[in-house]
């Protein structure tokens, strides 16, 4: 949108960057103005609350903008809830988080309308609310706390996920990403991922890296009554099982070969 009548530029409602200053109000009166972008300069912003969405808003864009924590405590909320019900597609593009939310994600997930997540990092996890977020887009994002889908459909390009707990949770959505990467083991929860409830994945390109200090029991990729599809090129020399799949009480599993770059290559699995 070249027009930039139709930009809340959020520093023009008060928000200062790089200073110590709480900006969540400022921001929010730039989300509420609505105008259809939310523009952050270059920076870094403070919050002490969740910045919530609304309907008018198609697009929240910074500059590689920065939003951390104003009084350097742990926040238990999300930065950004996406509340639209209506207007079309609601984007989140070029935003580096520094929070690292107690049990909440970054970004939640409450869209009755298609959410666009591109060119972030750092967020420390992104969710849907059970019935909402039925539609989802990741384009380079970088999300360490983890990815939690009910539901809907998902498409992701160049997805990194980091952590020591499930990475992705596949919770009866159709899921696909182009290029998935992780970093832990994800063995203090259900591996890398995991899909359950009728969802079905599929993972085209992935390479995941995990610590020495195993072996890890738990399986890089699982699968509960669901589909799985997977190329992948490595799963960690101490993760013992790449694959499990379960299926009316059945499982088959799928041992790491510890041939290829410490772990295991696939060309292609299927699930049955």
């Amino acid at each position: 949108d070249n027009d930039f009548r139709n930009w809340a530029v959020v520093t023009d409602y008060g928000a200062v960057p790089n200073d110590p200053g709480d900006d969540t109000g400022e921001i929010q009166a730039a989300l509420n103005s609505g105008k259809p972008t939310v523009f952050l300069p270059s920076g870094t912003y403070r919050i002490s609350g969740t910045l919530h969405i609304p309907s008018t808003v198609r697009r929240v864009l910074g500059v590689i903008s920065q939003i951390t924590i104003w009084n350097t405590q742990r926040a238990a909320y999300p930065v950004f809830s996406c509340d639209a019900a209506s207007g079309g597609p609601v984007e989140i593009r070029s935003i580096v988080f520094d929070i690292y939310s107690v049990g909440k994600p970054s970004i939640l997930n409450n869209c009755a309308v298609p959410l666009v997540i591109a060119d972030v990092f750092n967020a420390n996890g992104y969710e849907n609310v059970p019935g909402k977020g039925l539609e989802v887009y990741f384009e380079n994002a970088a999300i360490p706390g983890g990815v939690i889908q009910h539901g809907g459909r998902v498409w992701a390009r160049q997805l990194d996920v980091e952590n020591d707990a499930t990475h992705v949770l596949n919770d009866g959505a159709t899921f696909w990403v182009l290029g998935y990467k992780t970093e832990g083991s994800g063995d203090s929860g259900n591996g890398l991922l995991f899909t359950r409830n009728g969802g079905s994945t599929e993972v085209i390109g992935a390479f995941n890296s995990t610590p020495d200090a195993g072996p890890y029991a738990r399986p890089a990729y699982s699968a509960v009554d669901s589909k799985l599809s997977i190329s992948a090129l490595s799963a960690g020399y101490r993760i013992g099982k790449v694959l499990s799949e379960q299926r009316n009480g059945q499982t088959v599993t799928y041992p790491n070969s510890n041939t290829r770059y410490g772990g295991t290559a696939l060309s292609l699995y299927s699930g049955r």
